[in-house]
């Protein structure tokens, strides 16, 4: 199953304008902290959602704010993180996440990068966390 689970890669900025998805245009950001105020921003978290791996795996989990079942989450850059590993589990959680909701038929996430950042994030071998 993790084989098939991929992100998405664009070469343009791709602009949606639809009532039937729900878009998230992620900013460059540096740092976890960033990412996490970022997350909360762009996917409109409720207020009591920490700053915190925890919080943002749960949020991502339930999104039950949101009304649409396809979700797009664009970053426009892959986020700036202290170190590697710290990026290869942002990506795994990602991806987590995108399995949990696509087994359950619940929601289709499309999560993506500009094409420049495919080489890199193929040479992490992400894969979801275990959870």
């Amino acid at each position: 199953m993790t084989n098939q689970v991929k992100f998405e890669f664009f070469n343009e900025i791709p602009k949606y304008e639809s009532s039937q998805i729900f878009v998230a245009y992620i900013d460059a950001v540096t740092g976890e902290r960033e990412l996490f105020l970022e997350m909360k921003k762009k996917l409109l978290f409720p207020d009591y959602c920490g700053d915190n791996w925890d919080a943002l795996i749960d949020s991502l989990l339930d999104l039950a704010w949101i009304d649409h079942q396809n979700i797009y989450l664009i970053h426009l850059q892959v986020p700036e993180l202290e170190d590697e590993e710290l990026l290869r589990f942002y990506l795994s959680v990602l991806l987590y996440c995108k399995v949990k909701w696509e087994t359950d038929k619940a929601r289709f996430i499309h999560i993506m990068f500009h094409e420049s950042a495919e080489l890199m994030i193929h040479e992490l071998h992400i894969k979801p966390i275990n959870k």
